[in-house]
C-alpha cells in the first residue's frame, strides 16, 4: 500500500487478506460563480506521484539528493495560460520522510529549495534553506531523551542566531525559550504552560521582550466533566502593569461530542470591555466529518448574531473531502448564494496486502473541525505501549510545536488561534510509524 494514501485498509475478510480500495488526492480545482450561476475556474493544481527520478528543472548540483523512493510534484496552473506559474517538487526516501522540497515560480525558474535531514533515532534533524540558490541557513533539531530539546537557528554561513529551548513536565512541554545568541544570551520570548492534575492545559503564559518592556500574553483554559475545554480567556499585561482580559472564546458541543459552536468576545480597544465578535458554528455528517461550518458575525444593533457566511464540504464514500463551497447569506433574500468552490479530484485503485501487514498499523486519527477555528480536536488510535510525539508544521514545512502526550489519551484538545489561517501538517509518529494528516486553520 503506498505511503502517501490517506485511506487505511478496508477490512473485507478476516481469513487471508485485506481487500482495501485507496485513494490519492490528484488535482484541487478552485472556481469562483458569478451572479447568474456561470463557474470560472481560477486555478487548478495537479498533483503527481512518482514520475522517476529526473526533473528538467532541477539544477545539476542537486541531483545527488534526488528520491530514493516517490516523488510528488504539484503544479498550479492559472485559468488563462497553460504553463504552471507554480510549481513543487518533493522527494520522500524509503522509509515515507520528506528529504528534499524544491520550489519553483514556473516549471524551471527555481526560487526556494528545503533539504531535510534526519538522526539515526528517525526524527527530523536538520531542515537547511536556499532562494535562488543563495543559502537563507539552516535549523537543526536536538534532541534528549527521545524529546526536542533544542532547535538551533543557524544564519548563511553557519552562525548560531537564536535558540529554542524546551523543558519538559510529566504532562508534556512546560517552558519554551527563544534566546537571542549575542555575547550574552537573552531571552527573546518565554512560553509557560501550566497543566492541570488531569494533563490537561490550564493556562499558557506568552512572553515578549520589547524596547518598552515585557509584555505577556497569558490565555486560561476551563474544561468540562468529559475534560472538553468550555472556555479559553486571553489577558495582556505590558511592563507589569497587570492584566487587562481582551479575548474570550467560548466551546459548546453537540450530543456526539463534537464542537458546535465557537464564540469569540473581543476588546479592541484594550480598555477591558469585551465585546461579541463571532460564532463560528459546525454541523457533522454521520461519519463525524465537518458537514457545514457557519461564520456568523455579532450584529450590535439588534443585539444577536446573525448568520452571514457558510463553508458547505461534501465528501467521497471513504470519507475523503470532495468538494468546499463558500456561500454568502442574501441578506434581503434570506437565500444563500454561491460565491467560490474548491473541487478535490482523487484517483481511487483496488490493492491487496496480508492480514500481517495490515496489523502492522498502529496509528490512526480524526481531525476536527476541518477547518479549525480556535482549537482542533484530534481522536487517535493508539496500539501498544510504545510512547508517541505530535508535531505541527506549516505548509513550508516550520516547526510550529512539538510535544509528547500522555500515552492512552485518544482525545486531544490543541489550541490553533494563535496559528495564522492557512494549510498545516499534525504528525503523530511513535518511532516505528508516522501518520500526517493535513489540517486548515479558517478565520
Amino acid at each position: 500500500m503506498n505511503k502517501y494514501l490517506s485511506l487505511s485498509a478496508v477490512l473485507l475478510c478476516s481469513i487471508c487478506s485485506v481487500q482495501a480500495q485507496t485513494s490519492r488526492l490528484v488535482a484541487v480545482t478552485r472556481s469562483s460563480i458569478n451572479a447568474s450561476g456561470t463557474r470560472t475556474i481560477l486555478d487548478t493544481s495537479n498533483i503527481i506521484y512518482n514520475p522517476g527520478n529526473t526533473h528538467t528543472g532541477t539544477p545539476q548540483q542537486f541531483h545527488a539528493v534526488l528520491l530514493k523512493a516517490d516523488t510528488v510534484i504539484t503544479e498550479k496552473y492559472s485559468s488563462n495560460s497553460p504553463y504552471p506559474y507554480r510549481r513543487v517538487v518533493t522527494g520522500f526516501d524509503a522509509a515515507g520522510r520528506p528529504v528534499h522540497k524544491y520550489m519553483y515560480g514556473t516549471a524551471t525558474l527555481l526560487q526556494r529549495h528545503q533539504l531535510f535531514g534526519y538522526a539515526a533515532t528517525g526524527m527530523a534533524d536538520t531542515t537547511r534553506t536556499w532562494s535562488y540558490n543563495q543559502s537563507l541557513g539552516a535549523t537543526v533539531n536536538i534532541y534528549s531523551g527521545g524529546k526536542l530539546a533544542e532547535i538551533r537557528h543557524e544564519d548563511s554561513i553557519g552562525n548560531l542566531t537564536h535558540r529554542q529551548l524546551y523543558t519538559y513536565g510529566p504532562h508534556g512541554i512546560e517552558k519554551v525559550e527563544v534566546v537571542d545568541n549575542k555575547p550574552i544570551p537573552d531571552t527573546m520570548q518565554r512560553t509557560t504552560t501550566v497543566y492541570t492534575a488531569a494533563g490537561l492545559v490550564d493556562s499558557v503564559a506568552d512572553m515578549l521582550v520589547s524596547l518598552t518592556g515585557n509584555v505577556t500574553r497569558l490565555q486560561v483554559f476551563a474544561y468540562n466533566a468529559a475534560g472538553k475545554p468550555v472556555s479559553s480567556d486571553w489577558f495582556y499585561d505590558e511592563a507589569g502593569n497587570g492584566y487587562i482580559p481582551y479575548n474570550h472564546n467560548g466551546y459548546r458541543y453537540d450530543a456526539a461530542g463534537n464542537l458546535a459552536d465557537d464564540t469569540v468576545y473581543n476588546d479592541f480597544t484594550m480598555s477591558g470591555n469585551i465585546v461579541p465578535v463571532s460564532i463560528m458554528r459546525y454541523t457533522y455528517n454521520s461519519a463525524g466529518l465537518t458537514d457545514t461550518l457557519h461564520n456568523m458575525p455579532w450584529d450590535a444593533t439588534a443585539s444577536s448574531f446573525y448568520y452571514n457566511a457558510c463553508d458547505v464540504m461534501t465528501y467521497t464514500a471513504d470519507s475523503q473531502l470532495s468538494s468546499k463551497g463558500t456561500y454568502m447569506l442574501n441578506q434581503a433574500t434570506g437565500r444563500y448564494e454561491p460565491v467560490s468552490f474548491m473541487d478535490f479530484h482523487h484517483y481511487y485503485y483496488a490493492s491487496t496486502t496480508s492480514v500481517a501487514a495490515a496489523a502492522q498499523k498502529v496509528i490512526d486519527m480524526r481531525l476536527y473541525p476541518n477547518p479549525a477555528g480556535s482549537i482542533l480536536q484530534v481522536r487517535i488510535a493508539v496500539i501498544g505501549t510504545q510512547p508517541y510525539t505530535m508535531a505541527i508544521h506549516d505548509a513550508m514545512g516550520r516547526l510550529q510545536r512539538t510535544w509528547q502526550p500522555q500515552h492512552g489519551q485518544q482525545v486531544h484538545t490543541i489550541p490553533v488561534h494563535h496559528l495564522a489561517a492557512g494549510t498545516y501538517i499534525l504528525t503523530v509518529s511513535n518511532g516505528a510509524e508516522r501518520q500526517s494528516q493535513q489540517f486548515v486553520v479558517a478565520r
